[in-house]
């Protein structure tokens, strides 16, 4: 090989390894050492407080990567949490002062969220005791039961289960309604401004809390076709399969608030805009705005007595 031939070779080996380090992204791994919330993000600034319980106690390590995953773009933008938070909180004059602060209201997260999508089956049998009450002659009321059984073949389809123990299951309930057909593979390093939260709940956990959710709602809906005014669950015989399960990434705004030892979670869906806000009254706030009511009904009541 020539000279020549050896220089537009390395030439070439310079400029392909340069357009590679340009792709790469370093992802910064966070751990809490207060409430072990372990997330992540491809922002260039580093963050100095964990995004879960807002305490400055984490370590930070880094790595050069970038992960795909399944996620839900965001739909909606960070000013749509702040007017949203804005028109439900700040005038309020019952909210502390605190989550009032522009420093409070602007730290907000955006945030993926992890959890399970799956497909649920149900089957089987479940059996009831139905009863009816009949009053006799002597005006004493006796019940009549019935054995009453059901069979059952249930498809939920597009079931989210959460995989975030930091998160209430009945928050994320609230708010998770999503439209999946949209949901694809991006590559996690397109937005720096997003936070990846690690899934902390195991599978197994996941999956009993799942069945006991789906046989919850199955036996709800079994029992509004027990034709008897009283029904008691007696046994469930039925069997709970999964299908076309996958991890996938949903989008929140996630503003935690600590006040007085407590935290106080503030999400917004970031999809379709759905929130749950968990705001305390403040005491102070409430004896000022109560001084302030009764200062203007005794002088109102005062000028109405002088001027009649």
């Amino acid at each position: 090989m020539t000279n020549e031939e050896n220089y537009w070779n390395d030439s070439l080996s310079e400029e392909v390894d340069a357009d590679v380090f340009e792709t790469e992204r370093t992802c910064f791994n966070y751990k809490c050492n207060h409430c072990n919330t372990i997330f992540l993000s491809f922002a260039d600034n580093k963050i100095t407080k964990c995004i879960m319980c807002n305490e400055d106690d984490i370590k930070c390590s880094s790595s050069i990567e970038s992960v795909n995953v399944f996620a839900i773009a965001f739909a909606k933008v960070l000013n749509d949490f702040i007017n949203i938070y804005k028109k439900k909180i700040f005038w309020n004059p019952l909210v502390p002062i605190k989550f009032k602060r522009k420093k409070i209201i602007y730290s907000v997260s955006k945030v993926y969220l992890p959890a399970f999508l799956s497909n649920i089956n149900q089957k089987g049998l479940i059996h009831f005791i139905g009863g009816e009450k009949e009053t006799k002659e002597d005006k004493r009321v006796e019940t009549k039961r019935y054995n009453v059984v059901e069979r059952v073949y249930f498809d939920y389809n597009d079931i989210l289960i959460n995989t975030i123990s930091k998160l209430d299951d009945k928050v994320f309930q609230t708010i998770c309604d999503y439209d999946f057909s949209n949901l694809k593979e991006v590559d996690s390093s397109d937005d720096l401004e997003i936070s990846y939260l690690v899934k902390d709940i195991d599978i197994t956990d996941v999956s009993e809390k799942t069945r006991g959710r789906i046989a919850k709602q199955t036996i709800s809906i079994a029992a509004q076709n027990v034709p008897h005014s009283l029904k008691k669950l007696k046994a469930d015989e039925t069997s709970i399969t999964f299908a076309n399960t996958k991890e996938v990434y949903v989008p929140i705004y996630l503003l935690n608030v600590k006040y007085k030892n407590k935290l106080y979670q503030c999400i917004m869906n970031g999809q379709n805009g759905k929130f749950h806000f968990d705001i305390p009254i403040g005491i102070i706030e409430t004896i000022i705005f109560s001084l302030i009511i009764f200062c203007l009904v005794f002088l109102i009541s005062f000028l109405i007595v002088y001027f009649l």
